[in-house]
C-alpha cells in the first residue's frame, strides 16, 4: 500500500529566537535553558529539536520566564509539519 504525505498544523518553538534572548543572560547549554524555564532537560531537548509540539504548560513556562517578550516571538502558531499517512 502506498503511503501519502499529509500536513498538520502545529505549534513550533522558535529555538533560535529563544537562544538569542537567553544566551546573553548566561544560559548557554540545554540544561541551563531548561532550568531557566522550569522544565526537564528531556522536554527542552524535544521542543528545541522539533520532536514534540510545545504543550500549553511548556508555553506557559517560557512565557513566565520571559514575560516581556511577545508570545509570537517565541512560538510559530502556523507551523506545518509533514507526516506520512
Amino acid at each position: 500500500m502506498k503511503r501519502t504525505r499529509t500536513t498538520k498544523r502545529t505549534v513550533r518553538f522558535k529555538t533560535e529566537e529563544f537562544d538569542r534572548l537567553v544566551e546573553p543572560l548566561g544560559y548557554r547549554g540545554m540544561r541551563s535553558k531548561a532550568a531557566f524555564i522550569g522544565c526537564s532537560h528531556n522536554t527542552y531537548w524535544r521542543m528545541a529539536n522539533g520532536f514534540s509540539a510545545p504543550s500549553a504548560e511548556f508555553m506557559a513556562s517560557v512565557r513566565a520566564a520571559l514575560p516581556q517578550v511577545p508570545v509570537e516571538t517565541l512560538f510559530d502558531f502556523g507551523a506545518v509539519r509533514d507526516r506520512a499517512a
